[in-house]
């Protein structure tokens, strides 16, 4: 693959001399301390006076490197939508090219805030309007897991058991397919906060830089943990998707009854247990 550096200096090059692109900003990883690799991604954000033809045609994407595949894809920042163009390079990492109105970034430098992607680290690739100086220096304060207030708290835990009770009807059905559709999707979610939570209790709840979709949890979790998580996903067999709900949930359990103790919250034990009882009596009607 080709060297990190120069796809940014091609980017780099070809920006400058782009009239409607403004200033060019490096974010994420590649900014921060998290553990990188030749597969890493790089996050541009493009702040532009005009997207229109950037998102109308593709030619421009393929003057850095032959293009594997990409999406057009977009996110909602606040009330603004944020285009994207994700790219897979053959000799490079990938590539997500998202576009900003200029006046967003204006706003952060009138208010003097960073946005919470920035706090951890960004990087200047190019700055045409000699304003990214104005903006506040990253302090590594970014994505700070605290501690959770009550009615969070005994959201998650209610959510969590909710989707659990849901993949245990699915289960009974035999549809498998959609139990473990469900199985790896928001009920993860959940459980992930509840790690999270544990991993900043140890912390002082003062957990810095975690990525809210899991991705450097790993570097994060205790060894004991780690070991749990190994039943936590399964295979496309019904015995197999039934030791999964139950692992996640045991798992689940474990941590959110020790961090009720920690924050002083009453665990909602006899609720539980009647979900859990539902859950039980779903699986053996799915073992006959």
């Amino acid at each position: 693959m080709k060297n990190r550096k120069s796809i940014i200096a091609t980017v780099r090059t070809w920006a400058q001399n782009e009239p409607k692109i403004k200033v060019v900003i490096l974010e994420g990883s590649g900014c921060t301390s998290h553990i990188k690799d030749e597969f890493s991604d790089h996050d541009l954000n493009l702040f532009v006076a005009d997207a229109t033809e950037y998102l109308a045609y593709e030619d421009w994407l393929k003057q850095f490197d032959d293009i594997l595949v990409f999406q057009k894809e977009g996110f909602f920042y606040q009330n603004t939508f944020i285009p994207t163009r994700l790219v897979i390079y053959q000799n490079s990492p990938r590539v997500d090219f998202s576009f900003w109105p200029v006046s967003l970034l204006e706003d952060w430098i009138e208010k003097q805030e960073l946005p919470e992607f920035y706090k951890n680290g960004f990087s200047v690739i190019v700055d045409k309007l000699n304003i990214t100086n104005k903006l506040l220096p990253p302090m590594n304060d970014g994505f700070i897991i605290d501690k959770p207030t009550k009615e969070r708290f005994l959201l998650n835990i209610y959510n969590f058991y909710f989707e659990a009770a849901i993949i245990a009807k699915y289960l009974l059905r035999k549809n498998l397919w959609f139990a473990l559709k469900l199985s790896n999707g928001p009920i993860k979610n959940y459980l992930q906060q509840m790690i999270m939570w544990q991993i900043s209790s140890r912390n002082n709840w003062n957990l810095k830089g975690m990525n809210n979709l899991g991705k450097n949890l790993e570097e994060k979790i205790s060894a004991s943990t780690a070991a749990k998580l190994n039943n936590c996903f399964s295979e496309y067999d019904l015995r197999s998707c039934w030791k999964n709900l139950v692992s996640m949930m045991n798992i689940f359990d474990e941590i959110s009854k020790a961090i009720s103790l920690q924050i002083g919250i009453k665990f909602p034990a006899e609720r539980i247990e009647k979900i859990k009882q539902y859950i039980n009596e779903i699986r053996s009607r799915s073992k006959n």
